[in-house]
């Protein structure tokens, strides 16, 4: 198969020729193992050195959609992690390679991180955990089979690796319908893909996801790097939830009554009869807890009365109770804390990047100010995590930066970072109109805040 030219390689990065010199490229065909070449995203454009150069940092930045930097990388964590650190150290060159890919997961990640394992890094940042439910292999996946195994997940890929699996994956893939080229359909793919906070699959998901980032861990470690690794965030004030759906069980007529309280809480929280609301909320959560707008809804209602804790217990609610989990929950986060925590001495250092980003938020509630809906980070936010990753960076034990030459300079400042990037008024409205489209396609166009998220 391999001497009549069939197959394609699945390494993340594949030689190159750029002006006579040897060369490293993202592969353009790396997510055709996870997605199908119809449906595979492409990794953000580098050329890297086989051989690192003299005095370099060579950092790599393993993620999703929300570390690729979307919806402009140019602008992303691993262009703000580069100039911060170039900055604040002139006497070294850095360079900081963005190996996230938008729809993968920790599934697509560990062997990302096998390849740069070979590659010299120094520090690996790892933010990754958005999408472990609708990536490939998890519960709500529009991709393949759903929370198979781990060791199917692992084999699977392994065939897949080999020219021989790829011919049997082409074989198999003549007998079912195919989308067509350029059939990606961004969120509103997995609009029948709900999965409530019960459902048994999501022991598989959490599991894998333990393992996979344990192992990702493991091997930049036994390559020498340091590792610093984020919580992710996820919008808690300004995003809706996806999706809700009534408990099990509940009686036709119970439902009835339901949704006459809901309705009136609803009138009266419109009309700004705020008391009033919370009275028929409580009424309609006695019925059915189950149903994530109503905990949104609540919480919003909690704000202006000045019941901060109750508002974020409310809020928090509702992004569990989302049924479609386009955003990080609470357990995938106390994963990442469970598998990071203690390792200090091995050369693992933690970020909470979730706090880090709540700490610059009003009330400390997760909102627009730092991420554009769900998950993807403003420019404001990839400043701000890039500068507590950065921070980490400098005090990783034992030290990765260049000690004893002189006095570390004073970190960039927002402002600083915006000139020195090119961000402009007119990338700013870049970004929001791409952002203003999107919110424009289901499921955007469903949830509760639509109108006050297009406003």
């Amino acid at each position: 198969l391999r001497l009549g030219g069939f197959g394609y390689s699945t390494a993340f990065f594949v030689p190159a020729e750029i002006h006579g010199r040897r060369a490293l490229i993202p592969n353009e065909r790396f997510g055709w193992r996870f997605f199908g070449p119809e449906l595979s995203r492409s990794p953000f454009p580098a050329v890297l050195s086989p051989k690192k150069a003299p005095n370099t940092r060579r950092i790599f930045v393993l993620g999703e959609s929300a570390a690729f930097g979307d919806p402009q990388p140019a602008f992303g964590l691993a262009r703000m992690l580069e100039i911060l650190l170039q900055s604040r150290r002139p006497e070294s060159r850095f360079e900081v390679v963005n190996v996230s890919m938008t729809a993968v997961n920790s599934h697509a990640l560990l062997p990302v991180a096998r390849d740069c394992a070979r590659l010299e890094g120094d520090v690996w940042v790892v933010y990754m955990g958005n999408n472990e439910v609708v990536g490939p292999f998890g519960a709500g996946t529009v991709f393949g089979p759903q929370a198979p195994s781990l060791a199917l997940i692992r084999a699977s890929l392994a065939l897949k690796a080999t020219r021989t699996g790829q011919l049997l994956e082409r074989a198999l893939a003549s007998f079912r319908p195919r989308p067509p080229a350029g059939a990606w359909g961004g969120l509103a793919m997995f609009l029948e893909q709900r999965i409530r906070p019960a459902d048994p699959r999501m022991t598989s998901v959490y599991a894998a996801f333990q393992r996979n980032l344990d192992d990702l861990i493991r091997t930049g470690l036994r390559s020498n790097a340091r590792i610093v690794v984020s919580t992710v965030a996820g919008n808690l004030r300004d995003c809706a939830p996806f999706g809700s759906l009534h408990r099990a069980g509940l009686a036709s007529a119970e439902q009835t009554e339901w949704e006459r309280l809901y309705r009136a809480g609803m009138d009266a929280q419109e009309a700004g009869r705020l008391e009033e609301a919370l009275g028929w909320y409580r009424q309609a959560e006695a019925i059915d807890p189950e149903f994530a707008e109503l905990q949104y809804r609540w919480a919003h209602a909690c704000l202006p009365l000045g019941q901060i804790d109750e508002a974020r217990r409310r809020f928090l609610l509702a992004r569990e109770r989302d049924t479609l989990r386009f955003r990080p929950d609470h357990r995938i986060n106390e994963i990442v804390r469970q598998t990071v925590k203690t390792r200090e001495s091995e050369g693992v250092a933690f970020v909470d990047g979730e706090a880090v980003l709540a700490g610059v938020s009003p009330q400390g509630l997760l909102g627009r100010e730092t991420l554009y809906e769900h998950v993807h980070l403003t420019f404001e936010g990839n400043y701000t995590l890039a500068r507590a990753l950065a921070e980490q960076i400098e005090h990783s034990r034992p030290p990765v930066l260049a000690q004893g030459a002189g006095e570390a300079r004073p970190w960039l400042s927002l402002a600083d970072c915006a000139r020195a990037l090119g961000w402009t008024a007119a990338a700013e409205h870049e970004a929001l109109a791409a952002i203003h489209g999107r919110l424009e396609d289901p499921p955007f166009t469903t949830q509760a805040d639509h109108a006050q998220q297009l406003q």
